[in-house]
């Protein structure tokens, strides 16, 4: 893999800690680095990880309390500083409010109905979320969806439990209105 890529920096991410990888990439000359990491007081033996933790260049944690608690496990203070969740913390994907309009549009969802985002779905999540957008129409409220399944492969079977539910869909990249709209598309 290293060769391959011809690796310049070997990257890790959350808990994503691969020993034997970190190991050949600094035995190569190539830094390694922890990004959004996180640690419980409980979830990180220290026997075992201490000598893993302390050949880590750098350790970006999610939060004090990891900070801490991964130092405590054997990582370099000087190494280690709090970089936040990368899931949660970014705002790249933040949408202007003067934008707002054409993407409903482009979705098909009329102004001022509420919207209602589903994002990252698994397949136990989806039955309640799908029952309360029917339930809530049925209700009178004109609420529409978008629900982006975890698993792109996932779609087709999204597609069929709102057909069984009765509630209008369509897949993004088919375009046309619909109350739900199922991304079929990956970091939308």
């Amino acid at each position: 893999v290293l060769n391959a890529a011809d690796a310049r920096l070997y990257g890790m991410v959350e808990t994503d800690i691969w020993p034997n990888l970190r190991r050949i990439a600094q035995r190569r000359g190539v830094p390694c680095a922890l990004a959004s990491g996180y640690a419980s007081p409980r979830s990180i033996p220290r026997s075992f990880w201490r000598a893993v933790f302390s050949k880590i260049d750098l350790l970006l944690m999610q939060t004090d309390e990891d900070e801490r608690n991964i130092i405590a496990r054997g990582a370099l203070p000087e190494r280690v500083s709090v970089g936040g969740n990368m899931k949660f913390d970014a705002t790249a994907g933040a949408i202007a409010k003067d934008a707002i309009p054409a993407l409903r549009a482009d979705f098909g969802f009329p102004e001022g109905a509420p919207v209602f985002v589903a994002g990252s779905t698994l397949a136990e999540d989806e039955g309640p979320v799908l029952d309360a957008i029917a339930t809530l129409r049925g209700e009178g409220v004109d609420l529409h969806a978008i629900v982006a399944p975890r698993r792109q492969e996932r779609v087709p079977e999204v597609v069929r439990a709102l057909a069984e539910r009765g509630i209008p869909a369509a897949r993004r990249t088919a375009g046309g209105a619909a109350v739900v709209v199922i991304l079929d598309t990956m970091g939308e």
